[in-house]
């Protein structure tokens, strides 16, 4: 697999600090996860929405796993998502 960058879907919260947003997202499992990033790390999707872009490392039996930017809460960094949730970045590899 070509490593590409995805948006991935999720809720978007202001964080503490104006420069930061809690993005809460859910994994293959349907695990909750929460990471707090920079929102330099946010992107508007195709339909206006901001969502967290992240790179693809591995994909298989129905997911992917992606690389999750910033504090990681209730996962690893590397987290196995359904394709459903990502968007690929035009221009991407």
């Amino acid at each position: 697999m070509d490593y590409r960058h995805y948006l991935l879907d999720g809720s978007v919260n202001d964080g503490m600090w104006d420069s930061e947003a809690a993005v809460t997202f859910r994994n293959i499992d349907g695990k909750e996860i929460t990471t707090l990033v920079s929102r330099t790390l946010l992107q508007k999707d195709s339909s206006g929405r901001e969502r967290l872009r992240v790179l693809g490392l591995s994909e298989g039996d129905g997911c992917l796993v992606v690389a999750i930017p910033g504090d990681v809460y209730g996962a690893t960094r590397d987290v196995a998502v359904a394709p459903d949730i990502l968007e690929p970045i035009a221009g991407s590899p």
